[in-house]
């Protein structure tokens, strides 16, 4: 589905692709690594709708993926994503009756970082980070 051959195609094809791609291909990064995937998915709460970009499964394990495609390093947003993703989760969580665990994925390229208990993952670190994450958890 992706021309990725290399780390550099990676990066490449992130910054010229739209938002909505961008979506895609994290998902795609996910499904690379055996996991269920749904992308743009809508639930409905008593108080309103609430959008998960990547939902993505295995082994009864939930992620549930906020994307960012910024191209600046912004703390303070980054820091509201993660704070607003925290509240979703856990609606999320409490409609589906299972365990799950926010998650980040930006354009930028830095290190892995965490606000609030939520990792924060440049696209070009998330496989690393899948299968690291995986062994914790």
């Amino acid at each position: 589905m992706f021309p990725i051959k290399s780390i550099d195609d990676l990066k490449r094809l992130s910054k010229e692709m739209k938002w909505q791609y961008f979506e895609k291909l994290v998902g795609w990064i996910f499904e690379q690594n055996e996991f269920s995937v749904e992308v743009s998915r809508v639930f409905v709460y008593p108080d309103g709708k609430r959008q998960y970009d990547v939902i993505a499964k295995r082994y009864g394990k939930t992620f549930l993926v906020e994307c960012k495609k910024w191209k600046r390093s912004n703390s303070s947003a980054i820091r509201k994503a993660a704070e607003n993703h925290i509240e979703k989760t856990k609606l999320y969580s409490e409609k589906q009756k299972e365990e799950v665990f926010p998650l980040v994925v930006t354009l930028l390229q830095e290190n892995i970082k965490e606000h609030e208990c939520v990792p924060i993952v440049p696209v070009d670190k998330l496989n690393t980070f899948i299968n690291q994450y995986e062994e914790l958890i």
